[in-house]
């Protein structure tokens, strides 16, 4: 697989919990990720691509390495 670049944007909301979501998907799933600090969104936003990529291997899109997938966070 060629790298894909996926860009995700950070927000903390009016509840003071950050969020990280994208546009982007793998397969058939759009990511994202919550938490109480832009550290735990952020890996919570990383589970979600790994869950991505597993569902999207089970749903016969092909093999995905993490490592073929780019992140830009904004």
């Amino acid at each position: 697989m060629e790298s894909k670049r996926i860009i995700a944007i950070v927000e903390k909301g009016p509840d003071g919990l950050y969020s990280v979501y994208s546009n982007d998907n793998i397969g058939k799933s759009y990511l994202g990720g919550f938490g109480e600090s832009v550290s735990e969104a952020k890996e919570d936003f990383e589970a979600s691509i790994k869950e991505a990529i597993a569902e999207a291997a089970e749903d016969g899109f092909g093999t995905i390495e993490r490592s073929d997938i780019k992140v830009s966070y904004h």
